[in-house]
């Protein structure tokens, strides 16, 4: 299986879980609701019936496990929703590559500095040290490779770049919210 995420979010938006959560049940995207061992105040799901159609596969045929597997760990294909937080968290793995600025594209060499300080605070602002504009560390560009929220919906084990929510999963997300919903992938570390 593999140690990937697809992470979806609105942004640092604050959204309303209960109408989330009905709505993507209507959708047949969340199944079951899953109680793991490890994380007993995780809200998590097994996949829905329709899940197949409001995530949308790509390369010659990926491997999906959609039943929890014997040993008890979470490595398998299943939607955990994590928050809503206070706060925004960064959500990052070992696939995060530096962050671009939103509005010159510059990239800073100081990948690893400024990823755990996005880490601790990703509201914390960032100037850009060509353009000058100033931005929010979670905010910045990072080409689906990590991102900042206050809510995530995680669908576990899934590779990098080979699950994409289609139009009517980000559709519903965004009538359920009334925010526009972005995705990025991320590796276990």
């Amino acid at each position: 299986m593999s140690s990937g995420k697809l992470l979806l979010h609105p942004g640092d938006h604050a959204v309303d879980e209960d109408p989330l959560i009905e709505t993507l049940r209507r959708s047949g995207f969340l199944g079951a609701e899953y109680h793991h061992a490890l994380a007993p105040d995780s809200r998590r799901w097994l996949a829905g019936e329709r899940f197949l159609r409001l995530i949308t596969f790509l390369g010659c045929s990926p491997y999906l496990a959609f039943k929890p597997p014997a040993d008890g760990s979470d490595d398998f294909c299943h939607i955990e929703l994590d928050g809503p937080h206070p706060r925004p968290r960064f959500h990052h793995g070992r696939n995060t590559r530096t962050g671009q600025c939103p509005v010159c594209r510059f990239r800073p060499d100081d990948t690893q500095a400024l990823i755990a300080r996005a880490a601790q605070a990703p509201d914390a602002p960032w100037t850009c040290p060509r353009c000058g504009a100033t931005t929010p560390l979670g905010a910045l560009n990072w080409r689906r490779n990590a991102g900042s929220g206050r809510l995530f919906l995680i669908v576990h084990s899934v590779f990098p770049n080979e699950a994409v929510p289609n139009p009517e999963l980000l559709q519903a997300l965004q009538q359920a919210s009334g925010e526009e919903w972005r995705h990025f992938y991320t590796l276990r570390p």
